[in-house]
């Protein structure tokens, strides 16, 4: 038995086609309005993102998402305008909501920064792993769960909320 009889053989349009597929969908546009209607019980495509990486909702029905390769953090509206919130932060890995619908971002450098409405971050919290996952107790508090550390951290409300009317 020869090596070329079992080599799978290649099919050029079919290899064609998925080059190509992978082509448009790296080329697909990062700005712009969501797709705002689908058939129903098909999957939709909501809007595109270079490297999304969380997302977190509002009671209004607003979806925050980050994006870890471009450094950005958007909204998309519930008629699926995307808007840009903040750019420049360090490779954004995690989002959480408190209540008043203040935006948390968390990164793989082990920061935690609330968004400010202008695009800013303020820091709340740094440690020594990256943030893997965050969320918001009843009390308002946030729980943090840094990535190799085995623990969840609790930022008091308090501590979030000093200082950062100054």
């Amino acid at each position: 038995m020869n090596d070329s009889s079992i080599r799978p053989r290649l099919d050029w349009p079919l290899a064609a086609l998925i080059i190509i597929t992978t082509l448009l969908a790296m080329l697909a546009p990062t700005t712009g309005r969501a797709l705002q209607t689908a058939d129903a019980g098909k999957v939709a495509t909501l809007a595109y993102f270079q490297g999304a990486s969380d997302m977190v909702m509002d009671s209004r029905g607003v979806l925050y998402v980050s994006d870890s390769r471009t450094g950005e953090v958007h909204c998309v509206m519930p008629d699926g305008q995307k808007i840009l919130l903040a750019k420049g932060l360090n490779r954004p890995s995690c989002l959480a909501l408190d209540r008043k619908r203040n935006l948390y971002v968390g990164s793989p450098c082990g920061a935690v920064c609330r968004l400010s409405p202008d695009g800013s971050c303020r820091q709340v919290y740094f440690g020594p792993n990256a943030i893997a996952s965050m969320t918001f107790d009843r009390d308002g508090n946030l729980l943090i769960v840094p990535a190799d550390e085995g623990v969840v951290l609790r930022i008091p409300h308090h501590h979030l909320v000093q200082g950062l009317d100054d």
